[in-house]
């Protein structure tokens, strides 16, 4: 399926979704599929959805069942802790601007290509914070969060068994 760009900001017509959900299902649903990569912004909505892009996932995991699945969002993704049941490995962007979008995407592939030949099982967890994301007047993003959050972010960054540690800024 050829990427969407979509111009203009703000939530996504239902139908446009709808069809793209549908058309990629039906690819996916011929199998012979090895794994699947997602390239997803983490915090999309259209008019009456808040979280589309969980309803995608779970739609793509119905569609190929065990087939591992991987993901890429946005740094300022607002990711729902059910993702981390449909995904079997998600990754973000680090910088902003992105310009690290082709070594996100190029992360989640290599990891792909492990889980497939079987030498990881990555376990993930998302957890949300009560962290503020504020944007400075050059807009570089500042994580303003509760001591303890940064604490528990820095616990699952350090762990010798981690394969990748995003921390997602979110936009509220």
């Amino acid at each position: 399926m050829p990427p969407l760009r979509v111009g203009e900001p703000g939530p996504i017509d239902d139908t446009v979704f709808e069809s793209l959900r549908d058309e990629l299902v039906a690819d996916l649903a011929h199998g012979g599929w090895d794994a699947v990569y997602l390239s997803l912004h983490g915090a999309a909505i259209t008019r009456r959805r808040v979280a589309p892009e969980l309803e995608l996932a779970r739609a793509v995991r119905d569609a190929v069942g065990a087939v591992p699945i991987a993901a890429s969002f946005d740094l300022h993704a607002n990711l729902n802790p059910a993702l981390a049941r449909l995904l079997d490995f998600a990754t973000g962007y680090r910088t902003y601007p992105h310009v690290d979008m082709r070594d996100t995407a190029a992360r989640a592939l290599r990891q792909l290509e492990r889980i497939v030949a079987g030498e990881i099982r990555p376990v993930g967890e998302i957890i949300n914070t009560a962290a503020i994301h504020a944007r400075a007047p050059e807009f570089v993003p500042a994580l303003v969060a509760p001591k303890e959050g940064l604490r528990g972010v820095e616990l699952c960054r350090d762990r010798p068994a981690t394969v990748t540690f995003c921390c997602k800024t979110g936009n509220y």
